[in-house]
């Protein structure tokens, strides 16, 4: 088992990849948003703002108690051994039915079918974005659709969704 949460690889991978391919992609980049899962995208320097100057980088976590796999809430007490807290400088709890809604309006407007945590993650950008008066945001959407279509997070009314969401463990 790889055990992301504590492979010294898994930082030094977005070092190494992701982080010059942002670079490559976007060019300048004002902000990075990803989900708080092993934080290894921030403290791999997957963003531009991997804890380098000037580039501020923001994560989004479910709120306490809540159970999205592949994101954990740093207030619950899991903190991966991996992860520097220093790498970002925002880090906001999600809900389920923000999440849900930002998910379904990917999917939508953007035809990504993109999974829980990274309805997180367009949630937490979105917050940003309200912030400033221009900027060049990144975002990394980590996980599929695919993997919540047992979960009912596209059926019925988002605040349904969220309902059923709460206090199940999501893949």
């Amino acid at each position: 088992m790889l055990f992301q949460y504590a492979n010294p690889a898994n930082p030094q991978a977005h070092y190494e990849g992701t982080g010059p391919e942002i670079l490559e992609q976007a060019g300048r980049v004002d902000a990075f948003v990803a989900g708080l899962g092993t934080g290894a995208p921030h403290g791999g320097g997957a963003g531009p703002a991997g804890g380098r100057p000037g580039h501020p980088g923001g994560g989004r976590r479910p709120a306490a108690g809540e159970s999205v796999l592949g994101l954990r809430s740093l207030e619950d007490g899991f903190v991966p051994p991996i992860f520097d807290p220093a790498a970002i400088d925002a880090s906001h709890p999600g809900e389920h039915c923000r999440r849900g809604a930002a998910v379904r309006r990917l999917l939508a407007e953007e035809g990504l079918f993109v999974g829980l945590s990274s309805g997180a993650v367009l949630h937490a950008a979105l917050r940003w974005a309200e912030r400033v008066e221009e900027g060049r945001v990144v975002l990394l959407f980590a996980d599929a659709g695919w993997k919540y279509l047992s979960s009912g997070a596209w059926e019925g009314t988002v605040e349904e969704a969220a309902a059923r969401l709460n206090g199940r463990l999501s893949w």
